[in-house]
């Protein structure tokens, strides 16, 4: 059975990024139904995070829980988690997203439909909506739904096919 995995990077800064990771990864494990490996960079910045990150991995929810002394970047930090990714899809996303129901399975069914198009998928509701110029002519028809392509769609959350 395929499955998706999932990098999420985290910098604990202030209460607010904490509360944001917790209320990110809870629904996460609420709404993420289809098979999935969760790979959790932690850059430091909070010790409290770190602690209750290293619980979710002892206690299964994470697949593998990296910590770096200091804050290596999020671009590094997301590289550290590809190279040890397993994933048919890889989902690179952002510490504070909060996620619905479905969400991955219409990021997999969108890729699975246009096999042979270099595209990613993105659950949200891009901020850019309005600006037109970010918005290809082009539409992706899926069963009875319509995908309209986005030139900066996944700004903090995108999921793409692995390259075979």
């Amino acid at each position: 059975m395929k499955f998706t995995s999932i990098i999420i990077v985290h910098y604990g800064v202030s209460e607010e990024r904490t509360q944001f990771l917790i209320q990110s990864l809870e629904s996460l494990f609420i709404f993420t139904k289809l098979p999935f490996e969760l790979i959790v960079v932690d850059n430091g910045g909070n010790l409290e995070d770190s602690k209750y990150l290293l619980k979710l991995a002892d206690a299964g929810k994470i697949n593998t829980y990296i910590r770096n002394a200091q804050n290596m970047s999020f671009g590094y930090a997301r590289n550290q988690a590809l190279r040890v990714c397993n994933g048919d899809y890889i989902c690179v996303a952002d510490n504070d997203i909060e996620y619905h129901e479905g969400w991955l399975d219409a990021c997999v069914k969108v890729l699975d439909a246009y096999p042979q198009r270099k595209i990613w998928a993105t659950p949200l509701y891009n901020v850019a909506h309005w600006l037109g110029k970010y918005w290809a002519e082009e539409k992706l028809k899926v069963d009875d739904d319509i995908y309209q392509l986005n030139f900066r769609a996944g700004s903090n959350c995108w999921v793409m096919s692995r390259e075979k």
